[in-house]
């Protein structure tokens, strides 16, 4: 009766083992593409933060060497006591085509009247306007005479049309003030040549002021994956940029992870299929020995004939009934022994 049950449980185990694993499976099939999903949000979110980084870093360095180009211009005025109109409007054309996002180069008086502009054509419209006029234009003004460093305005309407910036930086003649030179970027013409990635949307902000947006109407979908930066930008008027990645860029990361998390799921499934399978060829083997064993066992103790096994060194494995009867030892007492231990008295033996 006990080795009929023990025969039924071990029959049993390789079919449960063989239902637990394929649960497991259907379940690692259901979670690994979710969780592939969300280890992708997080390479995303590593790539934005750069992008973000280093965008930051892009308007940074052209500010600094846009005003580092101004004071330039500035100083030698200063140092030659003035500028001639010819000579400076040479200047300014150069550094107009030079520095990036630029649109004019201008010159204003002590009165902080505009006077000078090049390329004269498409600034022509702001010859005459007094800067201080604007109070955002004056607040730079008035910083500049007390910094004595190239000052960036807040976001101003410009004459040349559109939304932008100046950057002011003062003047003198024989000690005394003589007016300022000044760059004039419109935001419109200047973000696109800085921010260039085709992966991303972006939105500029100043004093809580959108001041650029590359794309207009974005989805709020793609927006809950945006990431701003948490302090201005050096030499700007307080520039907070927001980068916002574009559909085209979720896409990707979705897709390649998924199909990573399929790939996986295949190559998984498939190890511990063939694990499976080997296990339960084994368990079938073992059973198909044991079975064999009992019915040979079966066999031995229906016949009177005693029969001994012994291995190579002569020592008993089994006896069968008759055997044990005749020799009156239990196998469970035998197996092991050396075979002269039942052909022979104890005393007959050496030692």
């Amino acid at each position: 009766m006990d080795k009929n049950f023990k025969n039924i449980i071990q029959n049993k185990i390789p079919s449960r083992i063989t239902l637990v694993t394929l649960i497991f499976l259907v379940l690692l099939n259901l979670i690994t593409p979710y969780i592939a999903y969300q280890i992708g949000l997080i390479y995303l979110s590593q790539e934005i933060k750069y992008q973000l980084e280093s965008d930051n870093l892009s308007i940074e360095d052209n500010i600094r060497e846009n005003s580092l180009a101004l004071k330039r211009l500035g100083n030698r005025w200063t140092s030659i006591n003035g500028t001639g109109e010819f000579v400076w409007r040479s200047d300014a054309k150069a550094y107009s085509n030079d520095l990036l996002g630029v649109v004019g180069t201008g010159y204003a008086d002590s009165t902080s009247t505009i006077k000078w502009i090049e390329p004269y054509d498409s600034n022509k419209a702001a010859i005459g306007f007094r800067l201080n006029t604007d109070p955002r234009r004056k607040s730079a003004i008035i910083e500049s005479l007390e910094t004595k460093f190239p000052t960036m305005t807040q976001s101003v309407d410009l004459k040349q049309k559109g939304k932008g910036y100046l950057i002011l930086y003062p003047v003198y003649k024989n000690q005394k003030l003589d007016g300022f030179v000044y760059l004039v970027g419109r935001f419109t013409d200047y973000f696109p040549n800085l921010l260039r990635s085709q992966d991303y949307n972006y939105r500029v902000y100043s004093e809580k002021e959108i001041i650029y947006e590359s794309e207009k109407n974005i989805e709020p979908d793609l927006i809950k994956f945006s990431q701003t930066s948490n302090i201005p930008i050096k030499y700007t008027k307080n520039w907070i940029l927001e980068i916002i990645p574009k559909q085209n860029k979720l896409s990707k990361y979705k897709n390649q992870f998924i199909l990573w998390a399929i790939a996986s799921n295949i190559l998984i499934s498939a190890i511990i299929c063939y694990i499976l399978l080997l296990y339960n060829r084994s368990v079938l083997l073992s059973n198909q020995v044991e079975i064999q064993n009992n019915l040979t066992n079966t066999i031995l103790d229906s016949t009177d004939i005693s029969v001994i096994s012994l291995d190579l060194n002569g020592q008993i494995t089994s006896l069968n009934l008759a055997a044990e009867k005749l020799f009156g030892y239990k196998e469970s007492e035998i197996i092991g022994a050396d075979s002269t231990k039942i052909w022979h008295d104890p005393h007959e033996l050496l030692d």
